[in-house]
Parts: structure tokens; sequence; C-alpha cells
């Protein structure tokens, strides 16, 4: 433990104390600040949704932990900095001995900035290593290990401020002294294994980011990248607690002129609470990935209408999909359909469907399957034959396991996780299913199965299609005169739907159906089947 003698000089008992205060006042003003800017955003309900508002509780608990810390810090460093400062002018030590063997106020004090500190890196880390989870494409493989490194880390630092705080209650007893002695030493253990845990954290994260936004922004300015990736991956906390560590242990406690611990505790509430800000605001790497350009093309052309018993106003004919989408996907190039276009080259299945008579709309000539019309979206109308209208939804592809913007919502968990509709390749079949924008997930055989390549997702209005409750076996006549929406199909070559189920306190979650079966989803590692579902139809208006 530190002597008399090294309290009592002027660096310890005014420079030091005056500047740590300020620096973590300013600190802290800073936090308040954004805590404060955060609250504001989130409290707009324009742009509140169940993701945006996962961190919520955490963010909280932060800023409060934080707090405490620094009115821990406040009580101790002031006090001490008073009565060393009396007892040099007086001469008289004995008022100083007794706060530094066993004074009430310094145990709290010690007591608020210690164990707070700690449940403070246990929160921080939470939310650090589910964003590294969430970013990483929610594998466990990722998280597993940093949960328990920091579990590891957060029971050592308990454990050691619990003895320190025990001990320093009266350190004029030998046996209180080495208990106090053995609690720092674990505190210094522990926030060495705080460096380690969340460097591997921001390493993991950062590395993500930046292969990530290399996909996008390839010209971006290095200055920018390296800023996003710093304020993204939380990178600030593990650096600001690596100075403080050196600091304590490389100087002296004469030669400290500044205490960085209290800067270093508020960085663990700046980190996560820097991210959550730049969540709301639409400025993560999610956000900049999906407001890329999609590589989808689709082309249209006009021709004249079919003549097929059906009356159609010659003012307003209806346009041939000429090229329906052209994906730089392996799919599109590996599971091609045997039906043959009109000049008999074979083409990939995409978003066609059997309509019974009353229900296929007009569509030109015939197509790239005969007899078949467009799954994707209703007849694509032309008012002239340079002006075709776009189509209300449509199947595009998911970049690096991306969504594109305007996809289509499928579900949501009360994790705040959002589901979107997708479909991808799978065992000879095209299967429609959900993602959350990192992973794709479809039920097969029982079982869920993740789908780490890239994957097309439903974007378009979202107003212009509907949920259409069903139940039992699916029939089209079920529908009435809403025309499903098509995801795929399976290996048989059976038209597969996409399906919605909800499944109470585990969330809603979007798969497939198809005629003369119940639906299934996938959750859980598992195929979950259900006779009560919905199925995805255009809205009457827009058909």
């Amino acid at each position: 433990m530190p002597t008399l003698d090294d309290y009592l000089t002027a660096s310890i008992c005014v420079v030091n104390t005056i500047t740590s205060l300020s620096a973590m006042f300013f600190v802290y003003g800073l936090y308040t600040a954004l805590f404060i800017f955060y609250i504001r955003i989130l409290c707009d309900s324009r742009g509140r949704n169940q993701t945006k508002t996962l961190y919520f509780w955490p963010t909280i608990v932060l800023f409060f932990l934080a707090t405490l810390v620094v009115i821990g810090e406040t009580i101790y460093r002031s006090i001490y900095m008073y009565i060393t400062f009396k007892a040099l002018q007086t001469k008289h030590f004995e008022a100083l001995i007794t706060f530094l063997r066993h004074d009430p106020r310094k145990t709290t004090g010690i007591a608020f900035t210690n164990i707070c500190a700690v449940l403070l890196n246990a929160v921080a880390d939470y939310i650090l290593i589910h964003r590294c989870y969430v970013i990483w494409g929610f594998r466990k493989r990722i998280s597993i290990p940093l949960i328990t490194a920091s579990i590891a880390a957060n029971v050592v630092g308990m454990v050691g401020s619990s003895m320190m705080v025990a001990g320093i209650r009266n350190t004029a007893d030998r046996e209180n002294e080495e208990l106090y002695s053995l609690g720092n030493d674990l505190i210094g253990i522990q926030l060495l294994m705080s460096v380690i845990v969340n460097m591997l954290i921001t390493t993991l994260t950062a590395g993500r980011i930046w292969w990530m936004q290399r996909e996008v922004h390839v010209g971006e300015a290095i200055y920018k990248s390296i800023s996003r990736i710093i304020m993204e991956s939380g990178l600030i906390y593990p650096i600001f607690t690596l100075v403080h560590l050196v600091t304590i242990h490389v100087m002296s406690l004469r030669d400290i002129p500044f205490d960085f611990s209290c800067i270093s505790f508020q960085a663990a509430g700046i980190a996560p609470t820097l991210i959550t800000v730049r969540a709301q605001l639409g400025k993560t790497i999610e956000s900049m990935m999906c407001d890329a350009p999609v590589a989808s093309e689709i082309n249209f052309s006009s021709c004249s209408p079919r003549s097929d018993g059906i009356s159609v106003d010659s003012s307003r004919a209806q346009g041939e999909v000429a090229s329906l989408i052209a994906l730089d996907l392996d799919f599109v190039r590996l599971y091609q359909q045997a039906n043959p276009d009109a000049r008999g080259i074979p083409q990939p299945h995409n978003a066609y469907m059997e309509l019974p008579a009353s229900q296929k709309p007009v569509i030109g000539h015939e197509t790239r399957l005969e007899s078949k019309c467009l799954g994707a979206a209703p007849p694509y109308e032309v008012e002239s034959p340079e002006i075709v209208v776009p189509p209300v939804v449509q199947w595009v592809l998911g970049r690096r396991g991306l969504v594109p913007p305007n996809a289509i919502q499928g579900g949501n968990q009360s994790n705040g996780v959002t589901w979107y509709v997708a479909r991808a390749p799978y065992q000879d079949g095209l299967h429609p299913g959900k993602t959350n924008g990192h992973i794709m997930y479809i039920s097969y055989g029982g079982e869920e199965a993740a789908i780490t390549g890239d994957f097309e997702a439903l974007v378009g209005n979202q107003s212009a299609v509907t949920w259409v409750q069903c139940s039992g076996l699916f029939s089209l006549y079920q529908l009435g005169d809403a025309m499903p929406v098509v995801g795929g199909y399976d290996a048989d070559g059976r038209t597969l739907y996409v399906a919605q189920v909800d499944l109470g306190s585990d969330g809603v979650h979007c798969g497939k159906v198809k005629e003369a079966d119940t639906a299934n989803v996938p959750f859980n590692g598992k195929e979950v089947v259900s006779a009560t579902y919905n199925v995805l139809a255009f809205a009457p208006e827009d058909v």
C-alpha cells in the first residue's frame, strides 16, 4: 500500500484531484448530452421501432451506473483533498490518518466507484457482444466464447471489488490490509482481462464493419472509414481502459498528475451509447449497406396483346416481361426449369405460378413459361410503348447477406429482430423463408436450415401486399379474389407461396406453404408446422 508520504505532496493533494475531477465532469457532461440526445431521438415516434429500442434499458442502466461512479469519485476525492490540504496547512495529521485507515465516507465512495464500475463493464460487454453477434450474422460460435470470457472477467472484478471494500473499512487491521491488497490485485487482473476481451470484441466487430463497408464505399476517404469503425465497434472503450491500466502500473503515485480511471469507466457507457445513437440516426453499417444500389435489373418491352378471349382496353395494353430478372446469383445459373420459353431456351424459374383461368392476367404473347403468369407482381401496364408502370413488389438480390431497401417485412421477435421475406435455393428447390439482414433461414426436412450465401429478398411497396388469414390445408380458393405472391418451388416442382405464422411469445415468423398442405416456418433450429397461418397476397386495390 502507498505510505503516508505518498499522499502528502502537492501533486497528489491538489493537482491530481482537481485535474481528475475536472476531466471526469467534462467527459460526464459530454456523456450526459449524448444520453439526452439518445432519449430525444427515441421519443420521436416516427423513427421508433422494436429493433431500435432493443438496447433501451441497457443504455439507461449504463448511464445510471456511470452516474453512481461519478458520485463515488466525487465523494472520495473531494473529502480526501480537503482533509489532506488541512493537514498540510495545520501540520496535524490525525484526521488524515483516520481518513486513510477507517472512514465511512471513504469506504462509501470507493464502494460506489469499484462495484458500479464492474457492473458498468458487464452491461457494456452485453451491448458490445450482442452488437458483434448481430453484425456477424447471429453466429453462436462468435458470441459464446466472448460471453464466457466476459463473465469470467466480471466475476473476478466483482470478487476483487467486494474484497477491497471489505478490507478498506479499517486498514489498521493487518488482515483487512491484506484483504484490501488482494482485492486490489484482483481488480488489476479484471482490468487486464477486460482489455483483452474488449479488444477481441472490437477487433471482430471492426474487422466485420471494414469488410462490409468496402463492398459499397470503395472510394470512401480513409478518415471516414476509420471514424466509422471506431464509433461502431466501441473501440474507444478498451483503448481508454488500456491507457488507465498502463498509467497505474508504469507510473508511481507521486508522478501521476491525472487519474485516467475517471474517464475510462465513462468510456464503458459512452461507447455503447454512441452505437445506439448511430443506429437511431440510421448511420450504422447495416443502414449504409441497405442504401447501396441493388445488383439486379428488371427490363420490360411492349408488344401486342394476345387474343385469348379476354377483353382488354385497346388504350392500355399489357406488356410482356422481356427479361424477368437478371440476377448475379449462382442459383439462377444452376437451378433451371425444364420449361422452355418461346424460343425453346430453358430459363430459371422465377416467380411464376399456375392460376385458374379466371385469375390469369393478360401478358402479351407466350413468355418464358408457356401459359404461366408473373407471380411476383400483377401485370405490368403499358400506357405507351415507351412508358411502363413498375412492379409493386419484386424479388431482388440481397447483397452479401443484407436486405435491400424497401424489403417486405414478414415478422419479428421479442428480442428486436425483424424478419423480412426472402428465398434461396436449397435441395433442388427454391424455398421462401426469412432473413434478418445478415443470414437467411428456411425450413426443410423438419429442421431450420441457415443460408449463409446470397439470397433474393422481396422488396417494394409494403401497402401493395397483405397477409390473408388461412387455416387447414391450403387452397388458392381460400384467398378469394386475392392473387398470392409466389415464393418458389420445391424439389418436386410444386409451387411454394409465402406464409406467416404467429408463434405467440416467440414472435411472428415467415416461411412457406403449398397447396393441400399446412404452413412451415423455421424457428429455433426446427421446422415448425402450423395449421393456422397467413399467406402473402397482393392487396385487392393493386390487382
